[in-house]
């Protein structure tokens, strides 16, 4: 009986852990026109140039204040950072945070971009975790736990084409 039970605990495991997998990338996805978290904001800029529009948002944490920096390219690549510091080192010391890609002019490293089929993704990674909210299909992979945990979502509409991509700070 002991031994059935350690049988059926190794079993349920086993299924834990390839669940968890189903739904994971590889490190090297995460990666969207060049652009990986944690990269630097003057490398966009080295990259992209300059942005269409600029944003801060200043919040305050009982120990720090931080600076979040959003860099919007013509609506089609926005960009999302964080920063700590006074404002005039803020973008300086800014490191991107989440990724978002709405048109199909950059690609993530495996080629996938806006206006493919879903199912390319399913080929190459297998199904992700679904959410639906306010009408939208999410498909979202991720990559790590705890700290430094990132996600990728594809946005798809209802005749399963991707309609935005996007590389997120934690779970989404």
């Amino acid at each position: 009986m002991k031994r059935l039970l350690m049988i059926c605990f190794a079993v349920l495991l086993l299924c834990q852990a390839t669940a968890f997998a189903k739904h994971n990338m590889p490190e090297e996805e995460f990666c969207i026109g060049g652009l990986t978290p944690g990269c630097t904001f003057e490398y966009v800029k080295s990259i992209y140039g300059e942005p269409s529009k600029k944003d801060w948002k200043l919040v305050n944490h009982p120990r720090a204040v931080d600076y979040y920096l959003y860099y919007d390219y013509d609506s089609t690549l926005l960009v999302r950072g964080i920063s700590v510091g006074n404002s005039a080192e803020a973008e300086l010391n800014a490191t991107v945070m989440d990724i978002v890609l709405t048109d199909n002019s950059l690609s993530t490293s495996s080629g996938i971009t806006v206006g493919m089929p879903y199912q390319a993704v399913v080929a190459m990674f297998g199904e992700g975790f679904k959410r639906t909210h306010n009408g939208k299909t999410r498909y979202g992979y991720g990559r790590g736990n705890g700290r430094g945990a990132y996600s990728m979502g594809f946005d798809v509409d209802n005749a399963g084409i991707i309609t935005q991509i996007g590389i997120y700070n934690g779970a989404q």
